[in-house]
């Protein structure tokens, strides 16, 4: 099933690395930090708040934590459940059938990129390779199991299963991180197909743990803080990378009857700002018109941030010097500014 997974994930790597530029920069080791810390989770995004980056050394212990309950999770006990024996009868030609769909597929993809395409196709032996991945797994126990002296340990940690989990969760990335030096996809899309193996093995450390009360109840207890913390927390989030909300909110507090905004014709960044101000007057084309058929108006900027980290005017033209700005409004990523007509100061 493990290895069905991996067959039907491969696509995304396709996407990913499709996605990911030719130059793009070096991998460091804070990349693999991120990836052994419950999958990104807590990662650094310059489109999302700073407040759900998590610093030192807190992140740290994050990690700490997760490989910590991962090294519980290989050495753990697995248990065998009913449902595993329905599993294990599933007709050979399911995983064949689901490895040729999903190379089909995979060279699909390859044959509409513009770049690359030959690169791409070679992926398509992933979930070919995929198959193999049981009988690896039971052959690469034994040099594994001669490394480890103790027979108990060895005897759990070799587990088939779960030294194919420790395959896909932890050897799979590191591999394409390596390979990343050369062509870089490391990138969240591509890793995350590996973080639900990952998350198995913490899993099982998990349970290890969970059968100690006092832990027990301590982890219920942060958890349920936690919980409560982040209704608050989440109510004054913004919506999307630019807070077009609390921009609105301010802007309607002092609009008056007869301001005009100027915006740009239909450009999608600018449309979420029409959803909160509605009532508004929206100048999209002959922007000098509107000046000269309302001269008395108070006229409204508006800007945002673009990916460079620039703040980009709405206004597709500049206003007269005639127009002094009175006053301007700040939210996440985004500015408004009100100018009026000097003859009406």
């Amino acid at each position: 099933m493990q290895s069905i997974g991996l067959m039907l994930a491969a696509p995304a790597l396709t996407q990913a690395l499709y996605t990911s530029r030719q130059l793009a920069a070096v991998p460091k080791l804070q990349f693999l930090q991120e990836y052994f810390s419950f999958g990104f989770l807590f990662a650094e995004d310059k489109w999302s708040r700073v407040a759900t980056q998590v610093d030192f050394p807190w992140s740290w212990l994050l990690l700490a934590g997760s490989l910590y309950l991962f090294g519980l999770g290989l050495r753990s006990q697995r248990q065998q459940v009913p449902t595993m024996a329905t599993v294990a009868m599933l007709p050979k030609w399911v995983p064949l059938a689901t490895a040729v769909a999903a190379a089909l597929f995979m060279l699909w993809l390859a044959s509409i990129a513009r770049h690359r395409a030959l690169y791409l196709a070679a992926l398509a032996i992933l979930p070919i390779v995929a198959l193999a991945l049981p009988t690896i797994g039971r052959r690469s126990r034994i040099v594994y199991s001669a490394i480890l002296r103790n027979s108990d340990t060895a005897k759990r940690a070799t587990d088939s299963p779960t030294f194919l989990l420790f395959l896909l969760a932890v050897v799979a990335p590191l591999l394409l991180f390596v390979l990343s030096f050369k062509n870089s996809v490391a990138n969240d899309r591509a890793f995350l197909v590996f973080v639900p193996p990952f998350v198995v093995v913490i899993a099982a450390g998990a349970m290890t743990v969970w059968s100690r009360r006092i832990i027990r109840d301590t982890i219920i207890g942060v958890l349920v803080l936690l919980f409560a913390l982040s209704i608050p927390y989440n109510d004054k989030r913004p919506r999307s990378p630019n807070d077009y909300k609390a921009l609105a909110a301010q802007v309607a507090s002092q609009m008056q009857p007869g301001d005009l905004v100027f915006m740009r014709a239909r450009n999608w960044v600018d449309a979420p700002f029409f959803y909160y101000l509605p009532t508004a007057t929206y100048v999209t084309d002959d922007y000098a018109g509107a000046l000269v058929s309302h001269p008395d108006a108070r006229i409204w900027e508006v800007f945002w941030t673009g990916p460079d980290g620039e703040m980009n005017d709405a206004q597709p033209e500049k206003l007269p010097p005639s127009y002094q700005m009175v006053q301007e409004f700040e939210s996440l990523r985004s500015r408004a500014r009100l100018f009026v007509p000097s003859a009406t100061q």
